[in-house]
């Protein structure tokens, strides 16, 4: 339940949420990423989650708007 926005004076456009860009020290088994709401104001298309990893990423319930990318990497959108 939360909300992000990214806009035009953003340094990292590329995503909202990263996971693994640093590694990952304690694997799961999945990652969910639920009733969100993001906005992206930006000129650049960017990812509301950017999975750098293994661990497939749930998305459900997420509002997205503008140039957004749902998911970048492994896992799905419901």
């Amino acid at each position: 339940d939360n909300t992000m926005q990214k806009g035009p004076k953003a340094e990292n456009h590329l995503a909202a949420i990263r996971r693994g860009e640093e590694g990952v020290t304690n694997p799961t088994d999945r990652i969910e990423v639920t009733g969100n709401r993001f906005r992206n104001t930006g000129d650049h298309p960017t990812a509301f989650v950017w999975n750098d990893t293994n661990t497939p990423v749930i998305l459900h319930d997420n509002q997205l708007a503008g140039d957004v990318v749902p998911l970048h990497g492994a896992g799905e959108v419901r």
